[in-house]
């Protein structure tokens, strides 16, 4: 379960980096990351730089593990590939006309093909907006920051059907965006 690995992930790369890790702690998330870095090896082709034939839920969280586990281990080999996983998502995640375009679930476990227009599910956004905080952190690259801003703006209309997701007067965001509106859930 490569998304259970990637999330246990981020928070052993908190607790190791901090001053009371267990040597267990540091184990279990090189383990995983180089579980998910194996993923990547044996999947990615030069067009589908990914860590399984398909994309599905909350995508960008994959590439942020491997990112924020290189950078607590020191592993350049790692970062790389969190890196040039990341870059690739943002790719494929950016419409023709240049906004945030998150994978529709609509699409999920299509093998080999391109994310799914729609529903576009806020936690994409969300999570691509973390996994490009990694990056910059570990880089210090702004073309890391300007991913992250065009997610970010995504809530706000920067999308395909140029309609906020978000309702910050009112804390809340809705479900998703359809072809048609956005979803009334919240």
């Amino acid at each position: 379960a490569p998304r259970s690995r990637a999330l246990a992930s981020l928070g052993l790369a908190r607790l190791v980096q901090g001053e009371a890790a267990s040597h267990i702690a540091a184990q279990t998330l090189r383990v995983f990351a180089d579980d998910l870095c194996s993923r990547l090896c044996r999947v990615r082709t030069a067009e589908w730089v990914w860590f399984e034939d398909h994309l599905s839920y909350d995508n960008a969280r994959l590439p942020e593990a491997i990112i924020r586990a290189a950078t607590t281990f020191g592993d350049g080999g790692m970062l790389d590939a969190g890196l040039q996983s990341l870059a690739w998502l943002c790719s494929i995640q950016t419409a023709e006309e240049g906004w945030f375009r998150p994978v529709g679930s609509a699409g999920f476990g299509a093998r080999f093909a391109k994310p799914s227009r729609f529903d576009q599910q806020p936690l994409e956004a969300a999570a691509t907006i973390d996994a490009c905080q990694a990056a910059y952190d570990a880089t210090n690259d702004g073309y890391w920051i300007a991913e992250a801003r065009k997610a970010y703006a995504w809530y706000f209309g920067a999308n395909d059907l140029g309609i906020p997701i978000a309702v910050p007067e009112e804390g809340t965001c809705f479900d998703g965006l359809t072809p048609y509106d956005v979803n009334r859930n919240q």
